[in-house]
């Protein structure tokens, strides 16, 4: 595909077409793929970690395709009756507002993973910046010279990736970004109602308005992906943001599963047995204005403290976590010695506090 044929494919309503400048090339962006993966240690999944240690980099399929930024400057009528209650005839009003605002097909699906790319700040702030303007007349309008986005940049090849292309070929399109006249249409009409001028209108009950001039710009962003495992990697070739996704390391989800069918059991139990030999040690046999005379007044009370602060502490330790199974994996240690000991000890707690609660029967 040549530019010409891209700037057809976006449609005749487009004035303004330009290309930004990549700063990653190809091997930047395996090894930003490769780094991000490996900086996550031993919880990813074999298949992405034998991509990162064993796949020729000089090999892989590295996929660039364009995905489209819009920057809409739009001419707006607004058109109202001003009337009074002592007026029969009302006052005619109308001004025009400019406005432009800049914007992509991901901005209405926060879910889609090209939208973590951060697409929007590859325009300069003061291009992408939303603007209002009022004109009493479209003569005035006309009179201003509005100047869009700088778009004088000469089409090279090299300022995409170091992937060898023809003098006028280009990257292909990411087709389902590509946004229609009605589409556009639609964002004009949204971001019309956000303007300042249009809300002033809220309180007339007469109220019209119009789009009497559009002029659309959009900014080709190079983004780059690779397939490794079931999940496709992106890069933002323009700023180097990235979406990364992999799988998990199954042995890691496995030993996490059985911590928690180790633990979770006796930590249920130690809170239940807690719970009921304090009610039934000093609820029970004594009033509850009286409760605080109760407590600390013999031996089996400090005993019962005790267990219960024992308790909570085995509990804490025996909570199994991913991080830090992963940590124990990554030093080579024991990763379910920790919560495996502390269940131990935790039973040891319940089986006190059980006899305490058999005690107070």
């Amino acid at each position: 595909m040549n530019l010409e044929q891209t700037k057809i494919r976006l449609g005749e309503f487009v004035n303004n077409l330009s290309i930004a400048q990549s700063y990653e090339s190809r091997s930047d962006v395996i090894n930003k793929m490769c780094d991000y993966i490996s900086s996550r240690g031993l919880d990813v999944d074999d298949q992405y970690l034998d991509f990162v240690k064993k796949v020729d980099r000089s090999t892989v399929d590295v996929q660039i395709r364009y995905v489209p930024i819009y920057r809409v400057t739009s001419l707006a009528r607004l058109y109202w009756k001003d009337q009074k209650k002592e007026d029969n005839d009302p006052m005619e009003h109308q001004e025009f507002v400019r406005f432009t605002f800049v914007f992509d097909a991901t901005s209405q699906n926060k879910r889609n993973r090209i939208s973590n790319l951060n697409l929007l700040k590859v325009i300069d702030k003061k291009a992408a910046k939303s603007n209002e303007e009022t004109y009493t007349n479209i003569e005035s309008y006309e009179n201003n010279d509005v100047k869009l986005l700088k778009t004088e940049q000469i089409f090279t090849p090299s300022v995409v990736l170091d992937v060898p292309l023809l003098d006028d070929e280009v990257y292909p399109l990411e087709t389902s970004y590509i946004l229609s006249k009605s589409d556009i249409d639609k964002q004009v009409d949204v971001a019309l109602k956000q303007t300042k001028s249009y809300k002033r209108l809220k309180k007339e009950k007469e109220k019209w308005s119009s789009i009497e001039k559009m002029e659309v710009e959009v900014v080709l962003v190079p983004i780059a992906r690779i397939k490794i495992g079931l999940h496709e990697q992106y890069v933002n070739c323009a700023n180097g943001e990235m979406d990364i996704q992999y799988e998990k390391n199954k042995e890691i989800s496995h030993n996490l599963l059985v911590a928690r069918w180790m633990t979770y059991p006796t930590i249920i139990i130690f809170t239940l047995l807690s719970v009921l030999s304090f009610i039934f040690k000093w609820h029970l046999e004594a009033r509850f204005e009286n409760l605080p005379a109760h407590i600390l007044g013999n031996i089996t009370d400090f005993i019962w403290i005790i267990l219960v602060v024992l308790g909570i502490i085995f509990s804490l330790c025996a909570l199994p976590s991913r991080k830090g199974i992963v940590k124990r994996a990554t030093n080579n240690k024991d990763k379910l010695r920790i919560c495996r000991i502390c269940a131990r000890l935790l039973i040891d707690v319940c089986v006190a506090l059980l006899v305490m609660f058999l005690m107070c029967l």
